[in-house]
Protein backbone atom coordinates (compact mmCIF):
# COMPACT_ATOMS: atom_id res chain seq x y z
CA UNK A 1 0.00 0.00 0.00
CA UNK A 2 0.95 3.92 -0.53
CA UNK A 3 1.73 5.93 2.31
CA UNK A 4 -0.70 8.83 2.91
CA UNK A 5 0.06 12.55 3.38
CA UNK A 6 -2.59 14.36 5.16
CA UNK A 7 -3.96 16.23 8.21
CA UNK A 8 -6.80 15.69 10.87
CA UNK A 9 -9.85 17.65 9.48
CA UNK A 10 -11.21 17.95 13.30
CA UNK A 11 -7.81 19.46 14.71
CA UNK A 12 -5.29 19.81 12.17
CA UNK A 13 -2.94 17.04 13.46
CA UNK A 14 -0.41 15.65 10.86
CA UNK A 15 -0.96 12.28 9.67
CA UNK A 16 1.03 9.79 7.69
CA UNK A 17 0.73 6.01 7.06
CA UNK A 18 -1.06 3.61 4.59
CA UNK A 19 -4.41 2.80 7.17
CA UNK A 20 -5.48 6.26 8.54
CA UNK A 21 -8.78 6.59 9.41
CA UNK A 22 -11.18 8.52 6.89
CA UNK A 23 -14.82 9.73 6.86
CA UNK A 24 -16.14 10.65 3.11
CA UNK A 25 -12.59 12.63 1.84
CA UNK A 26 -11.60 13.94 5.28
CA UNK A 27 -9.16 11.70 7.40
CA UNK A 28 -9.01 11.76 10.92
CA UNK A 29 -6.39 11.42 14.27
CA UNK A 30 -7.46 8.68 16.34
CA UNK A 31 -8.98 10.70 19.09
CA UNK A 32 -11.23 12.72 16.78
CA UNK A 33 -12.14 9.64 14.81
CA UNK A 34 -13.42 7.64 17.71
CA UNK A 35 -15.74 10.88 18.70
CA UNK A 36 -17.43 9.71 15.31
CA UNK A 37 -21.08 7.92 15.71
CA UNK A 38 -21.07 4.06 14.89
CA UNK A 39 -23.01 4.97 12.31
CA UNK A 40 -20.44 7.40 10.82
CA UNK A 41 -17.62 4.60 11.73
CA UNK A 42 -19.57 1.97 9.39
CA UNK A 43 -19.96 3.87 6.67
CA UNK A 44 -16.43 4.95 6.83
CA UNK A 45 -15.45 1.31 6.65
CA UNK A 46 -17.99 0.62 3.63
CA UNK A 47 -16.59 3.56 1.48
CA UNK A 48 -12.88 1.57 2.22
CA UNK A 49 -14.20 -1.58 1.38
CA UNK A 50 -15.69 -0.04 -1.38
CA UNK A 51 -12.29 1.89 -2.83
CA UNK A 52 -10.26 -1.31 -1.99
CA UNK A 53 -12.45 -3.46 -4.44
CA UNK A 54 -12.11 -0.68 -6.90
CA UNK A 55 -8.53 -0.67 -7.03
CA UNK A 56 -8.70 -4.40 -7.23
CA UNK A 57 -10.51 -3.86 -10.54
CA UNK A 58 -7.18 -2.82 -12.56
CA UNK A 59 -5.18 -4.74 -11.21
CA UNK A 60 -5.38 -7.80 -13.10
CA UNK A 61 -5.63 -10.15 -9.88
CA UNK A 62 -8.44 -12.38 -11.35
CA UNK A 63 -10.26 -11.69 -7.04
CA UNK A 64 -12.35 -14.37 -6.63
CA UNK A 65 -15.86 -11.92 -5.62
CA UNK A 66 -18.34 -15.15 -4.36
CA UNK A 67 -17.99 -16.41 -1.14
CA UNK A 68 -19.25 -20.34 -0.57
CA UNK A 69 -18.81 -20.43 -4.37
CA UNK A 70 -19.15 -24.10 -3.31
CA UNK A 71 -22.61 -23.80 -1.56
CA UNK A 72 -21.68 -25.71 1.62
CA UNK A 73 -24.10 -23.72 3.27
CA UNK A 74 -26.98 -21.78 2.59
CA UNK A 75 -26.13 -18.96 5.16
CA UNK A 76 -25.46 -15.66 2.98
CA UNK A 77 -27.22 -17.08 0.08
CA UNK A 78 -30.77 -15.33 -1.02
CA UNK A 79 -33.21 -17.48 -2.74
CA UNK A 80 -35.95 -17.85 -3.73
CA UNK A 81 -38.44 -21.07 -2.94
CA UNK A 82 -37.90 -23.35 -5.84
CA UNK A 83 -34.08 -22.63 -5.13
CA UNK A 84 -32.19 -24.81 -2.16
CA UNK A 85 -28.59 -24.77 -0.94
CA UNK A 86 -27.88 -28.40 0.34
CA UNK A 87 -24.95 -30.97 -0.49
CA UNK A 88 -22.22 -28.58 -1.85
CA UNK A 89 -24.91 -27.65 -4.47
CA UNK A 90 -27.52 -24.98 -6.06
CA UNK A 91 -31.11 -26.34 -7.04
CA UNK A 92 -33.65 -25.60 -9.06
CA UNK A 93 -36.99 -27.51 -9.04
CA UNK A 94 -38.35 -25.69 -12.43
CA UNK A 95 -41.47 -25.07 -11.28
CA UNK A 96 -41.51 -21.22 -11.60
CA UNK A 97 -40.07 -18.75 -14.74
CA UNK A 98 -37.54 -15.87 -13.57
CA UNK A 99 -37.22 -17.17 -9.53
CA UNK A 100 -33.18 -16.49 -8.46
CA UNK A 101 -30.54 -17.31 -6.01
CA UNK A 102 -27.68 -14.56 -5.44
CA UNK A 103 -25.35 -14.12 -2.84
CA UNK A 104 -26.24 -11.20 -0.18
CA UNK A 105 -22.40 -10.38 0.70
CA UNK A 106 -21.59 -9.57 -3.33
CA UNK A 107 -20.66 -6.37 -4.59
CA UNK A 108 -20.20 -5.58 -7.89
CA UNK A 109 -20.05 -1.91 -10.12
CA UNK A 110 -21.34 -0.85 -13.14
CA UNK A 111 -20.20 -0.48 -16.63
CA UNK A 112 -17.17 -2.88 -16.35
CA UNK A 113 -16.51 -6.46 -17.69
CA UNK A 114 -17.07 -9.87 -15.18
CA UNK A 115 -16.20 -13.57 -15.59
CA UNK A 116 -19.10 -15.58 -13.98
CA UNK A 117 -18.34 -19.14 -14.27
CA UNK A 118 -20.68 -21.85 -13.02
CA UNK A 119 -21.33 -25.90 -13.30
CA UNK A 120 -24.70 -27.42 -14.20
CA UNK A 121 -25.42 -30.72 -13.32
CA UNK A 122 -28.70 -33.32 -13.43
CA UNK A 123 -30.13 -30.89 -16.22
CA UNK A 124 -33.81 -32.24 -17.25
CA UNK A 125 -33.99 -30.37 -20.16
CA UNK A 126 -31.97 -27.35 -21.40
CA UNK A 127 -31.25 -25.19 -18.75
CA UNK A 128 -32.15 -21.20 -19.54
CA UNK A 129 -30.81 -18.33 -17.27
CA UNK A 130 -30.78 -14.94 -17.07
CA UNK A 131 -29.14 -12.47 -14.64
CA UNK A 132 -30.98 -9.64 -13.02
CA UNK A 133 -30.36 -6.87 -10.79
CA UNK A 134 -33.09 -6.65 -7.87
CA UNK A 135 -34.98 -9.42 -5.52
CA UNK A 136 -35.52 -13.13 -6.52
CA UNK A 137 -38.42 -13.05 -8.28
CA UNK A 138 -37.97 -10.09 -10.23
CA UNK A 139 -35.11 -7.90 -11.68
CA UNK A 140 -34.05 -5.39 -14.46
CA UNK A 141 -30.83 -6.84 -16.85
CA UNK A 142 -27.77 -7.08 -15.24
CA UNK A 143 -25.44 -7.53 -18.33
CA UNK A 144 -25.79 -6.19 -21.60
CA UNK A 145 -26.26 -7.58 -24.78
CA UNK A 146 -25.51 -10.76 -25.51
CA UNK A 147 -26.70 -11.68 -21.64
CA UNK A 148 -29.22 -9.71 -20.88
CA UNK A 149 -31.96 -12.09 -21.26
CA UNK A 150 -32.63 -15.80 -20.88
CA UNK A 151 -30.13 -18.25 -22.26
CA UNK A 152 -29.73 -21.63 -22.66
CA UNK A 153 -26.62 -23.38 -21.31
CA UNK A 154 -24.89 -26.39 -21.64
CA UNK A 155 -24.48 -29.38 -18.82
CA UNK A 156 -21.14 -28.67 -17.82
CA UNK A 157 -18.58 -25.50 -17.29
CA UNK A 158 -20.28 -22.52 -18.98
CA UNK A 159 -18.06 -19.24 -18.84
CA UNK A 160 -19.78 -15.63 -19.66
CA UNK A 161 -17.59 -12.55 -19.57
CA UNK A 162 -20.61 -9.92 -19.09
CA UNK A 163 -20.49 -6.28 -19.01
CA UNK A 164 -22.51 -4.91 -16.03
CA UNK A 165 -25.53 -2.43 -16.76
CA UNK A 166 -26.18 0.24 -14.04
CA UNK A 167 -27.13 -0.80 -11.16
CA UNK A 168 -29.58 1.72 -10.27
CA UNK A 169 -31.86 -0.32 -12.83
CA UNK A 170 -32.69 -2.86 -10.56
CA UNK A 171 -32.53 -3.78 -6.97
CA UNK A 172 -29.53 -4.55 -4.28
CA UNK A 173 -28.22 -8.33 -5.70
CA UNK A 174 -27.01 -9.58 -8.32
CA UNK A 175 -29.03 -12.97 -9.33
CA UNK A 176 -28.87 -15.67 -11.26
CA UNK A 177 -32.61 -16.64 -12.38
CA UNK A 178 -33.90 -19.35 -14.03
CA UNK A 179 -36.67 -20.20 -16.64
CA UNK A 180 -39.34 -23.02 -15.97
CA UNK A 181 -39.31 -23.91 -19.54
CA UNK A 182 -35.62 -25.39 -19.38
CA UNK A 183 -36.64 -27.35 -16.47
CA UNK A 184 -34.80 -28.36 -13.21
CA UNK A 185 -30.91 -28.32 -12.75
CA UNK A 186 -28.83 -28.27 -10.02
CA UNK A 187 -25.57 -25.53 -9.77
CA UNK A 188 -22.18 -28.03 -8.60
CA UNK A 189 -20.41 -23.99 -8.30
CA UNK A 190 -20.75 -20.32 -9.24
CA UNK A 191 -17.96 -17.81 -9.65
CA UNK A 192 -17.95 -14.23 -10.75
CA UNK A 193 -14.17 -12.66 -10.71
CA UNK A 194 -12.58 -9.35 -11.75
CA UNK A 195 -11.85 -8.78 -15.24
CA UNK A 196 -8.51 -11.06 -16.28
CA UNK A 197 -5.97 -8.63 -17.84
CA UNK A 198 -7.09 -8.67 -21.66
CA UNK A 199 -10.46 -9.00 -20.92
Amino acid sequence: MIAIKAKCAECGTPLWGENLNKRGDLYYCPADFERLSPEEKAENAKKVREYDDYKKMFDGSDSELVTDRHFSSSSGWVLNSQWTVSGGKASYDGTSTSVGIGREDLILHSFLTYRVMFTISNASGTPSINFVWGTTSSGSSAFVSPYHQFTNFKVGRNIIDGVTTSLTQGGKYLILTARSSGGSFDIDDYSIKYPIKGV
